[in-house]
């Protein structure tokens, strides 16, 4: 099993990317190493520094944070897992709503863009994100027959601007933050009581997305 200790995040070092061992090398550079085809051995003797498990540790990491390698210039999803499922399951039985849709595709969407973003000008987002129940809260039909929880949070809010102003402000986005709870018609929607306890985010998923057919580059 891979060593994630290796893999340090300083929000003040390399615009904090993920680096090995808190050194100058970031795990976009061990992948793209890996990525030019030569053997491990041949990294390792081009750079002393680094050791098998750094490597090992840069693509596990990479795997389950990047399951897709993302080009430094790309259009872009950037989402967080919602990981106090159970406390939704709770509420949706005490409000009675209900279905759900499937727990493990619960999450928010904090970037959307059809458009280049510059991805290595976007520091990594904590790995855990908790919202509290201050803020507007409201169970809303959007588009797509998606029944939704919004809520509010500052620092989410801030991470989507920092995206549309990489991408020339193209985005289409900004939209409400929201969690899709469920897809259908819900007759009761409007009288029953939000969600109003604490949601807590797992680390962000980023997704490499098809550019938009005639969008510019930025």
């Amino acid at each position: 099993m891979a060593d994630f200790s290796r893999i340090t995040v300083d929000p003040d070092h390399k615009r904090g990317q993920p680096c090995i061992r808190g050194m100058g090398i970031t795990v976009r550079d061990v992948l793209d190493m890996v990525a030019f085809g030569g053997p491990w051995s041949e990294i390792l003797d081009d750079y002393p520094y680094l050791e098998r498990a750094d490597i090992e540790a840069a693509v596990a990491y990479a795997a389950a944070h990047l399951p897709n390698f993302i080009p430094a210039t790309t259009p872009l999803l950037i989402t967080r897992r919602l990981l106090n499922v159970d406390d939704i399951v709770s509420w949706a039985n005490r409000v009675g709503f209900s279905p759900l849709r499937p727990l493990h595709e619960l999450h928010a969407t904090l970037v959307y863009s059809r458009y280049d973003i510059d991805v290595e000008e976007l520091t990594l987002g904590p790995s855990e994100v908790r919202v509290d129940a201050s803020g507007d809260r409201r169970l809303e039909a959007f588009r797509d027959n998606a029944i939704v929880l919004t809520f509010e949070s500052p620092r989410l809010e801030n991470r989507s601007r920092q995206a549309w102003k990489s991408s020339g402000w193209k985005t289409e986005f900004p939209a409400q933050l929201h969690v899709t709870l469920a897809y259908g018609d819900h007759p009761r929607l409007l009288t029953l009581e939000p969600y109003f306890g604490e949601l807590i985010f797992g680390p962000e998923v980023l997704k490499a997305l098809p550019p938009l057919e005639g969008a510019e580059t930025v």
